[in-house]
C-alpha cells in the first residue's frame, strides 16, 4: 500500500529486465532458435491464460514444458 515501495519496486524490475535484454541479445548469434523458443513459450502461456476457465494446467506441467522447450531451443 505505500507508493514508495510500488514505485521502487517496479523501477528495479524494469532495471533488472533491462539487464536480462542485453545478455540475450548478446547471446542471440550463439543461440539462434532462442527467439522461436521463446515466442512458443509465451504463445503457451497466452493460450494458457485464456483457457484457464475451462480446464485448469498445473503448475508443475506449465513449467516442465517452459523448461523443455528453452533447452531445446539452446541446444
Amino acid at each position: 500500500t505505500d507508493p514508495f515501495i510500488v514505485l521502487t519496486s517496479n523501477v528495479f524490475a524494469v532495471l533488472g529486465l533491462r539487464a536480462l535484454y542485453f545478455i540475450l541479445a548478446g547471446m542471440h548469434e550463439r543461440f539462434h532458435l532462442l527467439s522461436y523458443g521463446l515466442a512458443i513459450v509465451l504463445t503457451f502461456i497466452g493460450i494458457k491464460m485464456l483457457i484457464v476457465d475451462l480446464y485448469k494446467i498445473p503448475v508443475a506441467y506449465s513449467l516442465g514444458f517452459t523448461a523443455t522447450v528453452l533447452a531445446v531451443a539452446m541446444t
